[in-house]
């Protein structure tokens, strides 16, 4: 039976000495996708604005979350960004461009989904906290 547990890299480290740079370059190096949880949050508030759903209305925020499926795409690019789809569409343009983003307020992170062996690569101490509290069974 082969052993199909993902592998998990959590960068922690102060603001600014590139903790984001450092696991981006990770995660191309081992081909695994860069948890943006950034783009996670941008991807959840997408969703919210095209379905006119105010991020502050929390009960209402609450009742979609099951409806939402967002998948990470590794970058193409060493450096580049990685592809968001949200619930079969492609996002990854729309939350990236600053005349189109959707403000983020006070959006919960989503559980990230894994297939069998698929690695991921996150940087900051409140995303290995999450994992460890929710992944790492």
């Amino acid at each position: 039976m082969a052993d199909t547990a993902a592998q998990i890299i959590t960068i922690d480290g102060p603001a600014g000495v590139g903790k984001s740079t450092i696991s981006r370059k990770v995660a191309a190096r081992y081909g695994f996708t860069y948890l943006d949880t950034g783009a996670m949050y941008r991807a959840v508030a997408w969703y919210l604005v095209k379905h006119g759903i105010p991020s502050d209305d929390i009960p209402a925020v609450e009742s979609v979350l099951d409806r939402i499926t967002i998948t990470l795409l590794p970058a193409e690019q060493e450096d580049g960004d990685v592809g968001v789809v949200l619930n079969g569409e492609d996002i990854s343009a729309q939350i990236r461009t600053p005349a189109r983003r959707p403000p983020i307020n006070s959006i919960s992170m989503p559980r990230p989904r894994r297939g069998p062996g698929e690695g991921h690569c996150s940087s900051g101490s409140e995303v290995k906290r999450w994992m460890k509290r929710n992944c790492w069974r």
